[in-house]
């Protein structure tokens, strides 16, 4: 083992695998630097197409507002349930099991 090389496991026949591992992840990074420095057009113009995108929230905006309203239904859903429970028009175990079902639903949107 080298002195250098502060674990065991680290060291192969050409030396510590981590003064190895740290020269090639500098090389790596020099080049991307490099390649930056050269034509930082190509950089920039990514960058550029990234915030266009996250820029334009409209979408979210509208599909936000849709799960929003969906929600809002359940709630209405969950109330005509327990009327039609209260007025006897629906037995205990068809409440639990349609009750479950929107807990399901409600989740669901949620997650979304």
């Amino acid at each position: 083992m080298r002195k250098n090389c502060k674990q065991k496991s680290r060291t192969t026949d050409k030396g510590c695998l981590s003064k190895r591992l740290s020269g090639e992840l500098g090389n790596l990074v020099w080049t991307d630097v490099e390649r930056f420095l050269r034509n930082p057009q190509v950089v920039l113009d990514q960058l550029g197409a990234g915030m266009k995108q996250t820029s334009n929230n409209e979408p979210f905006e509208q599909r936000l507002f849709h799960l929003q309203k969906e929600l809002e239904g359940k709630g209405t859903e969950r109330n005509r349930l327990l009327t039609f429970s209260r007025k006897g028009h629906l037995d205990e175990s068809a409440l639990t099991f349609q009750l479950a079902e929107l807990t399901s639903e409600e989740k669901e949107l949620k997650i979304k």
